[in-house]
């Protein structure tokens, strides 16, 4: 809830509308602004969770404005199978 003082609008924007009443119907929506992944049906293997946050490396924090080095990589390979030349220092994800 916002403050009384700001006195703005917060009611619900059209496309808010839409969702809300997709959802309702219980209709497929793709939603791809939601932020949160354990809201959007992604299943996981909570042993490869579990082995993941067990490996060092993932307690530290060292973002690249481009993305993750090896997720850049592997979408360079991707393309280089397919026959397309592209270097991971141009990919941005």
């Amino acid at each position: 809830m916002f403050s009384r003082r700001t006195s703005w609008d917060i009611s619900a924007t059209p496309l808010a509308e839409a969702v809300a009443r997709r959802t309702a119907e219980g209709r497929p929506l793709l939603d791809l602004t939601e932020a949160n992944p354990t809201r959007v049906g992604l299943g996981f293997s909570p042993a490869a969770l579990r082995e993941a946050l067990a490996d060092p490396r993932a307690a530290r924090y060292e973002p690249n404005p481009l993305g993750l080095a090896g997720a850049r990589e592997a979408i360079a390979r991707y393309y280089a199978e397919r026959g397309h030349a592209v270097v991971p220092e141009r990919v941005v994800v």
